[in-house]
């Protein structure tokens, strides 16, 4: 054991890691750790950009591609900058009967909920989500602790959101009363209105977000000690280097719950070319499959063989246009390889299915 503790590598920009001074909860940064910094740092897209020298946001997630920070100011929202700039009128709303009207009867809709963990988060959040929002200009710190209690005692979506909802629409309403009676120019209460709006929109977005990435990071680091308490050969496949049926077998609810799209892919008449060139080169192609599948796919994507010549690929994409376009992409690739061996060269094509729950589409 210790011989291999001394063959891990750590990632060699852990020293300047800025991840930890976001994120500020001991055991998100430990999972991190464990699963990013002193292993597998090469899956870490803050990592990964930092190689290329790259701009490498706090906020980025090692698991995500862009971060919400990036987002916002592709959008060209500077939240920061409209806070200061309306602050004085969200702190002088504050002090309103109308705002102090709207909170009551949260709470009041909160004290009929019968779960006590549920009711106090609900209470905390909302008591607190008008002061670290409007008025300590966006306290991602706030915000983050309250999404890693919602994850770890699993808040119900349904209520959080309808509950959310029915707040930030009265605070907006009132809002508006407010302006309406407190300043002359209409300009301006429209300015204020419209910050108000997506400052909200902003917190949801945040909210969701990062709640979708702890929950991820969660489901890769239970695999990850369940992989490390068994032989990990169990759940590989000798021939392909990828994963095999039982890890699909043992995993498949972390799949369902992290992943949103499932790519079907089988090989075209592989039973010929076993009959026709011998098992052997059947299994060359096999082997050159499995490494073609890792090149043209994200590391985060997992790739199982689940039968003799066929394999299920898990992807997280917003869209099934993105999917089909992955799809054809590895399909088209295939395609156009040339299988080689001893001598031989050996055309290969595929069909592949993809699929959402409950839908699939196949294609050739």
């Amino acid at each position: 054991m210790e011989e291999k503790d001394k063959d891990i590598q750590k990632c060699p920009f852990i020293n300047n890691c800025k991840f930890i001074n976001y994120i500020k909860i001991e055991n998100i940064w430990s999972k991190t750790n464990i699963l990013f910094c002193n292993s597998n740092f090469e899956n870490c897209h803050r990592y990964l950009r930092k190689k290329k020298k790259l701009k490498v946001p706090d906020d980025l997630w090692p698991l995500e591609d862009v971060a919400i920070s990036e987002i916002l100011e592709e959008l060209g929202f500077e939240f920061k900058e409209y806070l200061n700039k309306y602050k004085n009128y969200f702190a002088a709303f504050k002090g309103s009967s109308l705002l102090k009207e709207i909170l009551s009867k949260t709470i009041h809709s909160i004290e009929a909920i019968d779960k006590k963990h549920e009711k106090k988060f609900l209470k905390d959040f909302f008591e607190s989500y008008y002061d670290e929002l409007f008025l300590k200009n966006f306290n991602q710190e706030f915000f983050i602790k309250m999404i890693y209690f919602y994850e770890k005692n699993e808040i119900d979506d349904s209520l959080f959101d309808s509950i959310f909802l029915m707040y930030t629409s009265d605070l907006a309403e009132n809002l508006y009363r407010w302006l309406a009676t407190t300043l002359n120019e209409q300009k301006l209460q429209t300015y204020i209105l419209s910050t108000f709006i997506k400052l909200n929109t902003l917190a949801l977005l945040f909210i969701k977000k990062n709640q979708k990435l702890m929950h991820e990071l969660e489901l890769l680091h239970r695999s990850h000690v369940k992989l490390t308490e068994v032989n990990q050969e169990l759940y590989t496949d000798p021939l392909t280097g990828i994963y095999n049926r039982r890890f699909m077998e043992d995993f498949g609810e972390d799949i369902v719950h992290r992943f949103n799209y499932l790519l079907f892919v089988d090989i075209d008449n592989f039973k010929e070319i076993n009959d026709t060139h011998g098992h052997d080169t059947g299994d060359e192609v096999l082997k050159r499959l499995g490494k073609l599948f890792k090149n043209l796919l994200r590391n985060r994507d997992i790739i199982i063989r689940f039968g003799g010549d066929e394999f299920l690929i898990a992807i997280d994409t917003p869209t099934e246009e993105i999917a089909m376009k992955v799809a054809n992409r590895i399909h088209k690739s295939i395609k156009e390889t040339d299988f080689k061996y001893e001598d031989k060269k050996i055309k290969i094509t595929v069909s592949i299915g993809v699929a959402k729950i409950g839908s699939v589409r196949y294609f050739v």
